[in-house]
């Protein structure tokens, strides 16, 4: 009896999918309907503009995401890699974080926000996500379409995949522009852990029927609609393999690498950093430092360095924590419940070790914003802790950097929705000179090697057992810190800006076009 009403349920949620994709698939058509009308009326008076296009007038570049371009690192180096080619960058996103200054300020490159659509929560997921795919679509349709100047390429960061792919496809056909997409992980899998995230599941869960065939929709509408791109991107060999055989994609595998804003500090650098931005991000600490650790600006001492010696010059302090950080975007797919039993489990190691010296204490910086911080904040405070000092803050773009490179450690929990994409978050440690503590999966090899630019774990045992021996010794010593950052500095020699050129540049702008 069970059975049979499991399955006339499953029927019946088949059924409901199948109704409002249909109404979707009806919204739709009426919308690229109206869409292509207006969008070939601006390619008949883009026409005309061509023909009086000033000789030597710079191409152009729309770059289109679909979510907070000031969270967007890959695609702000894009945006800079190509605006330095000598092209006009305009791009197409939702507003939300400033990106750094130096996009900003870049006057080759121009911003034109999307209007975002805002589904309300009570909504089944099966009803909302086909609506606010239909309101984004047209929102892109309009904005690249008709807002956005005629562009010569279009490059499109995927995910997501819906609406984007269809709408920069159609867009490209009606205007004869090159679409490329950068494929930074695969939409549907993206699609499903969040559906799982918003049922209260673990990435690990099941959907019901109804889930299950819109995942399916998703991912046949995401293959089919790649196909219409001149070039690809992706982020990782193991993408690429998994694009060229299972999806009949030629991609250019394009490694993240970290800017020119990341970068080690020299020890003024980092005492000037701490000194300014100390207060906030031990705003949030839990417990509070000591006070001769936490209290201490007034004496011109930061929580790791300190003002000695007369000519005066600045030094680590004898007694520091060791500063762990790690970021986040607070999503479904980083598991913080590992961090906080790691953390646990470290606190509970004996003061002393085994050749008599002290473990240190340790501060744990926890940065960036989204909707599961309140949740982390408010578990963190149930803690207890004698050694071990947690906190969140959220900072600018460009103070990011410069804290990154003041840690001793940094931890990644990215586990990828499909197993085959490489943390950013990462580059950006090891830009700054920061040995990294990476959750094992897929293909994170390719990004960390073990024992060299850092450590992989598995479980909370294993990052606390990780972290407790590359901090041996400190702060009088670090061996394995000290060799890690002879190879973190050997990784990072390569910078974006070379590998972009040698790499995306043939892709991005075509294999004719020459820098200016």
């Amino acid at each position: 009896m069970a059975e049979a009403a499991s399955a006339q349920h499953d029927a019946a949620l088949r059924k409901v999918a199948l109704v409002l994709l249909a109404v979707f698939w009806s919204i739709t058509k009426r919308v690229l309907g109206a869409a292509a009308l207006m969008l070939l009326s601006a390619r008949a008076s883009e026409y005309c503009r061509a023909r009086l296009r000033e000789p030597g007038r710079p191409k152009t570049c729309v770059i289109v995401v679909l979510g907070d371009f000031g969270r967007s690192p890959r695609m702000q180096q894009h945006a800079l890699a190509i605006a330095d080619a000598g092209l006009d960058v305009v791009v197409v996103a939702h507003g939300g974080s400033d990106p750094p200054r130096r996009v900003r300020e870049n006057p080759s490159i121009a911003v034109l926000p999307l209007r975002a659509f805002v589904v309300p929560g009570w909504l089944p997921t099966l009803v909302a996500l086909p609506f606010k795919a239909a309101s984004q679509a047209a929102s892109l349709l309009f904005t690249i379409g008709v807002r956005a100047p005629h562009a010569d390429t279009i490059l499109l960061q995927n995910p997501p995949a819906i609406p984007t792919l269809a709408v920069a496809t159609l867009v490209c056909a009606l205007r004869g522009s090159r679409l490329v997409i950068d494929w930074h992980n695969f939409g549907y899998t993206v699609l499903r852990v969040s559906m799982l995230a918003r049922r209260g599941q673990p990435t690990s869960g099941r959907l019901g029927a109804g889930g299950r065939l819109l995942i399916g929709v998703a991912e046949a509408f995401e293959r089919i609609c790649c196909r219409g791109a001149t070039a690809h991107l992706c982020v990782s060999e193991a993408m690429a393999r998994e694009l060229r055989d299972n999806w009949r994609v030629r991609a250019t595998v394009l490694y993240d690498r970290p800017s020119a804003a990341f970068s080690p500090l020299d020890l003024k650098s980092r005492h000037l950093v701490l000194c300014r931005l100390q207060r906030d991000l031990l705003a949030r600490v839990h417990p509070p430092l000591p006070d001769e650790l936490g209290g201490c600006l007034a004496d011109g001492r930061s929580i790791a360095t300190e003002i000695v010696g007369s000519p005066a010059q600045v030094a680590l302090r004898a007694d520091r924590p060791a500063i762990v950080l790690t970021g986040t975007s607070w999503g479904a797919d980083e598991d913080y419940s590992i961090l906080l039993n790691a953390l646990l489990e470290l606190d509970a190691f004996p003061r002393k070790c085994a050749d008599g010296s002290e473990r240190p204490r340790v501060l744990v910086l926890v940065t960036g914003k989204g909707p599961m911080r309140a949740q982390f904040e408010a578990h963190v405070l149930t803690l207890c802790f004698k050694y071990v000092h947690i906190g969140t803050a959220w900072l600018a773009a460009d103070d990011y950097p410069a804290v990154l490179a003041c840690a001793d450690v940094g931890v990644c929990l990215h586990e990828s929705t499909s197993q085959l994409d490489l943390p950013m978050k990462v580059v950006d440690l090891f830009g700054a000179g920061v040995p990294v503590c990476a959750l094992e999966y897929g293909c994170i090899s390719e990004l960390v090697r073990e024992g060299q630019t850092g450590e992989l774990f598995s479980d909370a045992a294993g990052l606390a057992l990780k972290l407790d021996l590359l901090l041996e010794g400190f702060p009088a010593r670090s061996e394995q810190l000290d060799a890690m950052r002879t190879h973190v500095a050997e990784w990072r020699a390569l910078g974006w800006e070379e590998t972009w050129r040698e790499v995306a540049a043939p892709v991005v702008l075509g294999r004719g076009h020459g820098q200016r």
